[in-house]
């Protein structure tokens, strides 16, 4: 038996992975590594709605998600009735 040694691998292997994603600590082509990694030039611009858009936006969301809530609810019982009804045809 391996005791585990695929999640301590696999923990190993995401350590890894993610110091590789950090910048380097040294000065590289002569300027700041940071500067060639991160620039100020991406930022993320946000569009400006009025109160009513957003009550709008905010009310489709709780509708879609209440619908949402329905329609998994119904789901639910019908696999627990479903799942009841299999157990019934098993043991009896």
């Amino acid at each position: 038996m391996s005791g585990g040694a695929g999640h301590v691998l696999d923990a190993i292997n995401r350590l890894r992975n993610n110091r590789s994603l950090r910048t380097s600590k040294r000065q590289k082509f002569k300027s700041n590594n940071q500067d060639l990694t991160f620039s100020t030039d991406n930022v993320i611009r946000q569009k400006e709605i009025s109160k009513d858009e957003l009550e709008r936006i905010i009310d489709d969301i709780r509708k879609n998600t209440k619908k949402e809530q329905i329609r998994d609810g119904i789901l639910f019982v019908l696999i627990t009735l479903f799942v009841i009804l299999i157990l019934n045809i098993i043991f009896y």
